[in-house]
């Protein structure tokens, strides 16, 4: 079955019901499968309790909560599944000693898009060995990137 997103727009409680879940509001009860929840969007007073927070936990369900002037007040995310304190803890010394060349290889493939748009750019629009060497050279300057031989 497709997860989709629900939205809570009126006022109700929300509760767990024989492993799915019940919106009670004015206009009565609505039965949601939680099989077919990815999250939920409350965007009004919404009444919750704890044995439903565990209910969606196990679920894997996002719960996003609104306030009464449709402003952000606070997400509920489930435990992650099978994450470890050494993972992390492993995730956190990785950052620190690889974040450089992460960042580094990001610029060199911004370079390189650079690149390849000007020298396209160029060929169709300018057509000239001479203009293009012009930002051939401002590209190679700045970026320090291998020069390339115009194919016009």
């Amino acid at each position: 079955m497709r997860k989709s997103t629900k939205y809570l727009l009126s006022m109700g409680e929300l509760k767990k019901k024989d492993n799915s879940l019940v919106f009670k509001n004015e206009r009565g009860h609505t039965y949601i499968p939680i099989e077919s929840v990815r999250e939920i969007y409350c965007l009004n007073e919404i009444s919750l309790n704890s044995k439903l927070f565990h209910f969606l936990s196990n679920a894997g369900v996002i719960v996003h909560f609104f306030n009464y002037y449709q402003q952000y007040a606070g997400t509920f995310y489930p435990k992650e599944q099978l994450v470890s304190g050494k993972l992390t803890v492993m995730q956190a010394k990785l950052f620190e000693t690889k974040r450089l060349d992460v960042a580094k290889s990001i610029v060199n493939g911004i370079a390189k898009n650079i690149h390849y748009v000007l020298y396209h750019v160029c060929v169709k629009f300018f057509s000239t060995r001479f203009k293009y060497r012009v930002f051939q050279d401002t590209l190679f300057v700045h970026f320090r990137l291998p020069c390339f031989t115009c194919s016009v």
